[in-house]
């Protein structure tokens, strides 16, 4: 049945390459269009307003990187390779990185033992009750609301770059290249419109779109009813279907986020 289910959903991983053009441009467009908005409005509201559509713009920028790091879209395409690696760069996942963890990810998902890589940390109520209480304590902790809410600190500036980059070095380079262009271009914006510029152009929507983000990572497999197993119990498709979570959202939701609830299914 699992094969089945497998060679079946084959037959919609077909890319067509003129949509994921239209998909990424006019993510762009918008990108930049409230970007600069932000920068010229005089109104406050419409400053923080614009900081909040920016960062969910944002996410869906970074939904297409990951895409296409899994080879979905622009597989064979250069330009299209250069804009989304350049926008992995800006929001501190460098290619090393992200495909090191996430690959892991999916081969380990909702696995009981070496599931902490690339998502949260997950621990049976048997683990937990055996767990000494410095365990405990960074298992709560690491699984806390406020590390969602930090996410930009915690999950992407430290886990994604500074982490990688001190534990192997020579394997995560791009990193720095990473870390580099993130401090250009907040210092870029800085020089042109100031401080103000920083907070509402490049902050909030910075903080808001990897604090969603690392809720999207969190709740991919942590939800009632999710089943966790190891060893060769532990297959592709029951991960899928038994282990991933499908959230439910509406179409602008969907749309910001390219329909990633559907996490089963990717």
């Amino acid at each position: 049945a699992d094969r089945k289910l497998l060679i079946d959903s084959k037959a919609f991983v077909n890319e067509h390459r003129l949509r994921s053009w239209f998909e990424l441009t006019t993510t762009l467009v918008a990108f930049v269009f409230i970007f600069f908005a932000i920068l010229a409005t005089p109104y406050w509201i419409a400053k923080g307003c614009g900081a909040l559509v920016l960062g969910l713009i944002i996410v869906r920028l970074f939904a297409l990187y990951h895409d296409h790091l899994h080879g979905s879209i622009f597989k064979d395409s250069q330009v299209a390779s250069f804009v989304l690696q350049g926008v992995g760069l800006l929001l501190l996942t460098p290619p090393s990185v992200w495909r090191r963890s996430h690959d892991y990810h999916h081969k380990h998902n909702s696995k009981l033992f070496g599931a902490d890589i690339g998502s949260f940390r997950i621990m049976t109520v048997d683990n937990y009750q055996q767990a000494s209480k410095r365990q405990r304590l960074e298992y709560r902790l690491s699984r806390s609301c406020w590390v969602i809410l930090s996410g930009y600190a915690v999950v992407f500036l430290w886990g994604m770059c500074l982490a990688p980059l001190i534990l192997r070095p020579r394997k995560h380079l791009d990193a720095i290249v990473s870390l580099a262009l993130h401090a250009l271009a907040c210092y870029a914006i800085y020089a042109v419109s100031g401080v103000a510029g920083v907070v509402f152009a490049f902050l909030v929507p910075m903080a808001t779109a990897m604090a969603f983000g690392s809720y999207l990572f969190y709740i991919q497999h942590n939800f009632r009813g999710a089943k966790i197993s190891d060893g060769d119990e532990w297959t592709h498709a029951k991960a899928a279907m038994e282990s991933s979570s499908h959230l439910v959202t509406g179409h602008v939701l969907n749309w910001f986020t390219v329909s990633i609830g559907f996490h089963h299914i990717h």
